[in-house]
C-alpha cells in the first residue's frame, strides 16, 4: 500500500509544523496503524507478499538439520493449497495455463479453512463416532478436523517466524519521534515494530501498554518492570493480537493469555533492553528436540491472534475486551490519523471503528496512493 516511505514520512511531519504552529494544544489523538506502516519501517510483507517470505522462511528452515517439524508443516500446507487449485480447475479443459492465485490471497485459504471447520453447512449422520470429520457440505480435498488444525498451526508459525525477525529503517524513530505521551494506538499487526520505536522513546512499556492484556507469565517481569519505573505512557489496542501475546495452544483460553517478553525463536528477549531490566534468563525451550540445538527454537507456534480472514470469531473475551475499548476510544479522540491501513475486506470489523468518529474529530489520512482519499470520502 505504501510505496514511499519517505514520502509517507514527509507528508506527517508537514503536518506536524501545521499543528505546531496553528494549534496551542493537542487534545486526544488516536493512531490507527496497518500493514503499511510495517511495509514503510521496515519493508515488512504486505498480504499478498506473505507466500514469498513462506517460501524464503522455508530454505532457511531446510538448512537446520537438527528438526523436520517445520518442513513438514509447510509441504503439507503447500501441498492442500494444490490440492484446492486441482480441485477448481477441474471444470476447465484448458488446466495448465488457468492461475489460481491462492498463495497470494491467504485471507481466502483462511476463510475457506474457516467456514469449513465451523462456520460452514454440514451434514448430519445419525450413525455416531464418525471417522472423519467435518463433514462440509462443500468439501475440501482430502480434509480432517486434525488436518486443518495443522494447517493453521502451519501459517501461524511462519507468521511467527517472519514477524519477529523484521528489522526496522531510521523512519521508525522519525516517527516515533513525533509521538506524545497519553497518544493511543489501534494496531492491527501481530509484529512489535511500533512498541519497539515507542520504547526507545521511553513512552511504552509492556507494564499497562496493551489493552486488555496485563498478565505475564512470568510474575516476576511485572515486579521488575514496576521497580523500574517503567509504567507505559502510550497504550496500544492490539486489535488482532500481538507476538507478545502466549496462549496455550489454538483453542483460545482467556486464563491463559498472558505477555511472554521472551523471543523464543532465538533465545532472548523481544527488546534488547529487557536484560538490564529483568531479573531473569531469557526463556529457553525444553525437551530432546531443544537439547540437540545450539541456538533457537525449531518448534510450531500458536499465539493468541486473530487470523486474516474474513471470518473474525470474537469468541475471546480478551479480543472482545480491546475491541470495546477501541470504540470508545474512537468515540472520544478529537484526532484520528490513519497510517498504512486500507481498511480491506476482510477487516469489515475495522470499518465500523470510523462509524462512532465524533462530528468534530479531524481525520488525517497518510499516505502518498491518492486514490485512498476519494474512497473515504464518500
Amino acid at each position: 500500500m505504501v510505496s514511499n516511505a519517505k514520502y509517507m514520512l514527509k507528508i506527517y511531519e508537514l503536518y506536524e509544523i501545521n499543528v505546531i504552529l496553528n494549534r496551542k494544544e493537542l487534545k486526544m489523538r488516536t493512531f490507527i496503524i496497518g500493514a503499511g506502516f510495517s511495509y514503510a519501517v521496515a519493508q515488512a510483507p504486505l498480504m499478498y507478499q506473505l507466500w514469498e517470505f513462506f517460501e524464503s522462511a522455508y530454505e532457511e528452515e531446510k538448512s537446520k538439520k537438527e528438526s523436520p517439524i517445520r518442513m513438514k508443516l509447510f509441504k503439507e500446507l503447500e501441498n492442500f493449497i494444490d490440492e484446492i487449485e486441482k480441485s477448481a480447475k477441474e471444470r476447465f479443459k484448458e488446466k495448465k495455463n488457468i492461475y489460481a492465485g491462492v498463495r497470494q490471497n491467504l485471507e481466502y485459504l483462511l476463510t475457506l479453512m474457516d467456514i469449513h471447520s465451523k462456520y460452514g453447512a454440514k451434514f448430519e449422520f445419525e450413525k455416531p463416532n464418525a471417522d472423519v470429520t467435518p463433514y462440509s457440505v462443500i468439501p475440501l480435498p482430502y480434509t480432517s478436523e486434525a488436518q486443518l488444525t495443522r494447517l493453521k498451526s502451519a501459517i501461524s508459525t511462519y507468521l511467527y517466524i517472519i514477524f519477529q525477525n523484521l528489522e526496522e529503517n531510521e523512519l521508525l524513530y522519525k516517527f516515533t519521534e513525533l509521538i506524545k505521551e497519553k497518544d493511543c494506538f489501534i494496531n492491527f499487526n501481530y509484529d512489535l515494530l511500533l512498541e519497539k520505536g515507542l520504547w526507545n522513546e521511553k513512552l511504552w512499556s509492556p507494564l499497562e501498554g496493551y489493552v486488555g492484556v496485563d498478565e505475564f507469565k512470568y510474575q516476576s517481569d511485572y515486579k521488575d518492570l514496576k521497580n523500574a519505573n517503567l509504567k507505559s505512557k502510550t497504550r496500544i489496542f492490539k486489535m488482532h493480537g500481538s507476538l507478545m501475546f502466549y496462549s496455550n495452544g489454538l483453542i483460545n483460553n482467556d486464563k491463559n493469555i498472558k505477555l511472554l517478553l521472551d523471543n523464543r525463536e532465538n533465545w532472548n528477549f523481544f527488546f534488547k533492553e529487557f536484560k538490564e531490566v529483568l531479573s531473569r534468563e531469557p526463556e529457553k525451550p525444553t525437551g530432546e528436540i531443544s537439547a540437540k540445538i545450539s541456538k533457537g527454537y525449531l518448534g510450531k507456534y500458536n499465539p493468541h491472534w486473530i487470523f486474516p480472514s474474513f471470518v473474525k470469531p470474537f469468541d475471546s473475551n480478551t479480543f472482545y475486551k480491546i475491541w470495546r475499548s477501541a470504540f470508545n476510544q474512537i468515540r472520544n479522540t478529537s484526532e484520528l490519523h490513519i497510517i498504512g491501513y486500507s481498511f480491506r475486506p476482510e477487516d469489515s470489523n475495522g470499518q465500523l471503528l470510523l462509524l462512532n468518529l465524533p462530528k468534530k474529530c479531524k481525520v488525517i489520512l497518510v499516505d502518498p496512493n491518492k486514490k485512498v482519499k476519494p474512497e473515504f470520502g464518500k
